[in-house]
């Protein structure tokens, strides 16, 4: 965390082109792998990053809002994300908190808080496209990639080479894993994820069988007109899966409108609770299409 970063991999370089923001930015983009760039203030007494990246980030957990998303990277959009130790200096505006950093106003995105107290809690992140940056060593984060086998070397490779090509020349810093840094969020919020997941479970198995239950009727009707069961299962299994992309829709919208960086996140632990809920409506069904119809007509 101390470090900055939160990849598999991360490289630091000092590159002493003057202003050399744009043409970072514009190599990062010319990168097929997910890239994040970090910048620290060059006043120590400043716990101050200037932040990119061209796809995804690391998840923080947030007390309030959001992290950045790549299209909050445009010059001039002066927004940031603060640790929770600095909302005591935030000022609200039209219903927006703003944080003031060396006599400009930054809209506040999201405000950053682990369960217990990290290095985080003190830093401002600022849109590192927006800045004019004096600092000439910029940390370069390598993140995991959908779909690419790539490894770390040919990545390193291929960022160098874009380096050049924009007119930087690049002189290798520093480097190294981040085992530690990369699974430190995981360890603080693991206690409030393992109670979510279980809420979560008990949310959808109390929800599936009130909605197997509330069927009861409707199937006994089907049942005394005569209707074949795999009619019945079909219908009843259509009408759950049609209530399951509607509740998709809904909360994945929510999701990306209200917290971007966590949408990957979202859709994974959907699609894990879609073979929990299947499982639960099997059960539900074979126990339904199992008692006598006189206890359904009850």
């Amino acid at each position: 965390m101390e470090n900055g970063s939160f990849g598999i991999s991360q490289t630091n370089y000092k590159i002493k082109t003057k202003n050399p923001v744009n043409s970072i930015i514009k190599s990062c983009k010319q990168q097929s792998t997910n890239i994040a760039v970090i910048c620290s203030s060059t006043n120590i007494d400043e716990k101050v990053r200037y932040i990119y990246f061209n796809n995804i980030y690391a998840t923080f957990p947030m007390e309030r809002g959001r992290f950045f998303k790549p299209s909050d990277f445009t010059p001039n959009n002066k927004v940031c994300v603060i640790g929770k130790n600095l909302e005591k200096n935030t000022q609200k505006k039209n219903g927006n908190l703003y944080y003031s950093y060396k006599g400009t106003n930054y809209k506040v995105l999201g405000i950053i808080g682990y369960e217990k107290k990290t290095i985080c809690d003190s830093y401002i992140y600022l849109n590192m496209t927006s800045e004019k940056i004096d600092a000439d060593i910029f940390t370069f984060d390598f993140f995991k990639t959908a779909f690419s086998f790539k490894d770390i070397a040919t990545r390193q490779s291929e960022l160098l080479s874009s380096l050049k090509s924009n007119g930087l020349n690049p002189e290798d810093f520093s480097g190294g894993t981040c085992f530690s840094e990369s699974i430190m969020p995981k360890l603080y919020s693991i206690r409030w994820l393992s109670m979510l997941v279980v809420a979560c479970f008990l949310c959808i198995l109390l929800t599936s069988i009130r909605w197997i239950n509330q069927q009861k009727n409707a199937v006994c009707i089907c049942r005394i007109c005569g209707a074949r069961k795999t009619d019945i299962l079909c219908n009843l299994v259509f009408r759950y899966i049609c209530i399951t992309i509607l509740s998709f829709i809904i909360s994945g919208t929510y999701c990306h409108i209200i917290y971007p960086s966590y949408f990957i996140s979202f859709f994974k632990g959907f699609f894990i609770c879609i073979g929990f809920m299947f499982v639960v409506l099997a059960i539900s069904i074979f126990k339904l299409f199992k008692s006598p119809l006189e206890e359904v007509i009850r």
